[in-house]
């Protein structure tokens, strides 16, 4: 703390012996020593809490960072769950399309009878379904569907089971 060399320290011995006289001295350093004792205690506590500070400033800046990935977390999931809520809605959609274009094939089916050609609509069918913008693995998937639906029972009570 102090630069005093132990030579120095004699000199400041000497000095009070004989300043203060033998009988003050023993209290006069019994104080001197107390006070520095103290002191150093403070110096001590002070350095403690600044680190203390420094300990606590350094978890808040950890938790701040934890809570805004968290709550970039959040959000790219909830972005992610609404377009998947989306694509979901966009599906379902093209399945009431589908049925509905089964409806009208299978009604059209009943009304000409067996053995007839098929209509314009079951024709036109596969055509619907094609999109440019679809890879060949969907369509595959999608051609799949279509005969499921295609071989599927016209008793409308299966249908409501199944469904």
């Amino acid at each position: 703390m102090f630069d005093i060399s132990f030579g120095e320290m004699m000199v400041v011995g000497v000095v009070a012996l004989v300043v203060i006289g033998p009988e003050r001295l023993p209290k006069v350093a019994r104080t001197v020593g107390s006070f520095v004792g103290k002191a150093q205690r403070y110096a001590t506590q002070v350095r403690n809490d600044i680190n203390a500070q420094i300990e606590l400033e350094e978890l808040r800046k950890t938790q701040q960072e934890i809570r805004d990935a968290a709550q970039q977390f959040e959000q790219s999931i909830s972005q992610e769950i609404k377009a998947a809520e989306t694509e979901v809605a966009h599906i379902h959609q093209q399945v009431d399309e589908i049925r509905a274009d089964l409806n009208q094939i299978e009604a059209a089916k009943t009304e000409s009878g067996p053995g007839q050609s098929p209509s314009v609509a079951e024709q036109n069918l596969p055509a619907q379904m094609e999109n440019p913008d679809v890879d060949a693995e969907e369509q595959a998937l999608r051609n799949q569907q279509m005969d499921l639906f295609a071989n599927r029972s016209p008793d409308p009570t299966t249908s409501a089971k199944s469904g």
